[in-house]
């Protein structure tokens, strides 16, 4: 809601020759919202003008410094639709991403992602904006009963990127990780990738299926476009790289809720203690396969340390795991 303050704020930004549209952006308001006081301004100028009655220009200059009003009654309540909310989320995801690739100074803040809504052309309030951010973030807090798992029951994948030095391929460049992680053993492996498509996650299967002699019955996904074919509403169907691949080794795909990453915690997890392990001391590499080495080592490390709260380390109790694994 606009306050006496910012409503002066209008005014002065008019009268310093700036347009709606910056006026907008600078105090945080609507463009129409703008406009009106703006228009509300002009309209009491011209009367100051052709007014000789000192009582009578007194009245409208206090008018026009009253605190605004606003007439709430039958006014229909704006809501968030589903559209701002995409839009939102979108925006706090990428910032997620900023921050874990150390860009924490280049996040949106609130006041960003309202004039980003805005800018597309929606009519919402910043405090609306700012309560939605609250409550999606709130979401994080929340408790979530562990659920236990069945020997070859179920494993996760994602993937990831690191970025690196590589000789070979000219400096500089982001890599793609692939990471499975076994819900049973907490056992975890992964491989460096150049893209990821299509064939790097199909071969990247492959590869696993082969490493683990076998195949769990339930591979859990993301909602990424290679996992996923998204159809009317949420209803889900595997993409077609999916589908061959489940179908020629027989598990059950599953993939998780929208936003919900809670779902698919662990190898987000791994793929962080991982991709640690291996580069936080080393980025600079003479060829891929260096850079994999690398990888294959601090995987090989994490497995091989006893697991908290057990005398087992998660390669012994991958070891016990494996026989419930389906043979292809």
């Amino acid at each position: 809601m606009l306050n006496l303050s910012q409503k002066n704020k209008v005014i002065n930004l008019y009268i310093q020759g700036k347009r709606n549209s910056e006026i907008a952006r600078i105090v945080g308001l609507s463009r129409p919202t703008v406009i009106k006081y703006v228009n509300e301004y002009k309209k009491n100028q011209a009367i100051l003008e052709t007014t000789i009655i000192e009582e009578k220009k007194e009245k409208i200059i206090i008018q026009t410094s009253k605190k605004p009003t606003y007439n709430s009654e039958n006014r229909k309540r704006r809501k968030l639709i589903p559209e701002i909310e995409d839009l939102i989320i979108q925006c706090l995801e990428e910032n997620s991403v900023k921050m874990q690739s150390g860009k924490r100074k280049l996040i949106m803040k609130n006041t960003d992602i309202h004039e980003l809504i805005i800018s597309n052309g929606f009519d919402i309030s910043y405090r609306s904006i700012c309560q939605f951010i609250s409550d999606f973030n709130g979401k994080s807090k929340e408790t979530y009963i562990r659920k236990s798992y069945h020997p070859g029951e179920c494993v996760e994948f994602d993937w990831s990127e690191v970025s690196l030095n590589i000789k070979e391929l000219g400096g500089d460049c982001r890599l793609k990780i692939g990471v499975f992680a076994s819900k049973h053993s907490d056992y975890r492996w992964a491989s460096l990738y150049l893209n990821e498509n299509t064939e790097s996650f199909i071969d990247i299967h492959v590869m696993y299926f082969d490493h683990i002699k076998g195949v769990p019955k339930e591979v859990v996904y993301d909602n990424a476009l290679v996992n996923v074919q998204r159809l009317a509403g949420k209803e889900k169907k595997p993409s077609n790289a999916v589908h061959q691949l489940s179908q020629y080794y027989g598990y059950s795909p599953r993939y998780t809720n929208d936003y919900s990453g809670n779902e698919k915690g662990h190898v987000e997890r791994s793929v962080e203690l991982i991709r640690r392990k291996a580069f936080c001391t080393q980025q600079c590499f003479d060829t891929v396969a260096d850079a994999e080495l690398a990888l294959t080592q601090a995987f090989e490390k994490i497995n091989s340390k006893q697991k908290q709260r057990s005398e087992k380390s998660a390669d012994a109790v991958f070891a016990e795991e494996q026989k419930y694994f389906l043979i292809y």
